[in-house]
Order: C-alpha cells, then structure tokens, then sequence
C-alpha cells in the first residue's frame, strides 16, 4: 500500500487536507473511485475538506491516509478540471446516464415483491431528472457555450436562465440524497445479502453522476450566461 498521488502530488492535493474532495475527484476519476473507497462523499459536500471527510469518516484527524496507488484503481483515468460544458454533458449522457438506467432496472428485477416504496420515488425521481436535463438543461447550456465560442446564435432571452435551472437541479439532486438514505437503511435491515449490494452499486453510480454535474458542470454552465 502506499499513499495515492494525484496530478498535483499526494492526494490531499495542493493544501494538504484542507483542499476540497470535490476538487480532488475532479482532478482525477480514479481518485474518485479510490474516495468511494472510504465512503467519503464528493458530491453534495461540495467545500467538503480531506480533514472534515476523514473525521467523518471515523478516520484519524490529519492521518496520511494509505491506499492503492491512483494507477492501480480500475478504469480509464479522466481529469474533468479542464473541460467544456459540451465534452462533459456529452460523458453524463452516454456514460452515467445510461449506467443509471440500467442500474435501476437491476434493481426494479431485484426488489420486485418487496415493499419498496422509497425505491420507486427514487427510481420516479432519478428518471425524470435525467430526462430533464437531457431535453431542456443540457441543451440549454450547449447553446450558450457555443454562442460563447462562436459557434451558434445567442439562446432566446425570454428562454429559462441557467441560474434558475441549476437551482432546481441542485434542489432535485438533495432530494435524491435523501432518498439514497432512506433506501439505504431500508437495504441494511433484509436479510439477502445481495440485494444490499445492488443498492451499493446503484448508489455509487448515482454518487458519481451527482458529483460531475454538481462539482464540473454546474459551475460551467453558471458563468455562462454572464458571457451573453
């Protein structure tokens, strides 16, 4: 074992373990896999710092925290720092998007004959989340960046302003954390084994989808509008 590194050295980054999760898995997706390893969240603690994460994390308080190298974790590594909003919204379709779908369709087939209310409001909520984005926030934002760039006429005035959309996206995204928490503690009380980790491979990809929109994209697209 040895201590993670990260483009900027170890991964506490820059500022050691002040320096925010959220930009430490933004930096690189290995070390966002690596983060899920010790169930410290990156994607709605957005200012979240290494030290606070690793506390809440029932780890010692200013501990380097030892783990495989960030070469040695699974997948093509991808640094989303640098990115336009049309390269990341296009990653979130294809990848996350659809991986969400099928997570959920997964685990509809595994939990079917259980009372599992708070997973059709997730599944319900998630969905039409993602079908939003695709149809009005997405498209909404292509159209503004490539107008920034050139590449397009200015989007109507009168049309919803990113600002405003963002906001509910966000309000949407705390509504599914409490639902991931509910069907967590639901999952953690039966007595099948495998159905908690279905739910964990579920939560993990939503964990990651969360993360890229709230912590790459949305503070793209928010300085968008400000360029028209």
């Amino acid at each position: 074992m040895q201590t993670a590194r990260t483009p900027e050295g170890s991964v506490q980054g820059r500022n050691g373990l002040t320096f925010p999760i959220s930009r430490i898995a933004l930096e690189s997706s290995r070390a966002s896999h690596l983060l899920d390893q010790w169930d410290m969240e990156c994607a709605w603690g957005e200012d979240q710092s290494l030290r606070s994460a690793s506390t809440t994390g029932g780890l010692a308080d200013g501990r380097v925290l030892p783990m495989p190298s960030v070469e040695e974790a699974p997948g093509e590594d991808r640094e989303w720092q640098h990115t336009t909003a049309e390269d990341l919204m296009e990653h979130l379709v294809e990848t996350h998007h659809g991986r969400t779908r099928q997570a959920l369709s997964q685990a509809e087939r595994s939990f079917r004959g259980l009372d599992m209310v708070v997973f059709e409001r997730l599944a319900a909520l998630l969905l039409a989340h993602m079908r939003r984005e695709e149809t009005v926030v997405f498209p909404r934002i292509r159209a503004f960046e490539r107008a920034r760039d050139g590449r397009g006429p200015w989007p109507d005035p009168d049309g919803p302003s990113l600002p405003v959309l963002i906001t509910e996206a966000r309000g949407v995204h705390n509504r599914i954390v409490e639902l991931l928490s509910d069907m967590g503690g639901k999952c953690s009380k039966l007595e099948d084994p495998s159905l908690a980790a279905v739910f964990e491979s579920l939560q993990v990809g939503v964990r990651r989808q969360l993360h890229l929109e709230s912590n790459g994209l949305f503070p793209i697209a928010l300085g968008l509008e400000a360029s028209a």
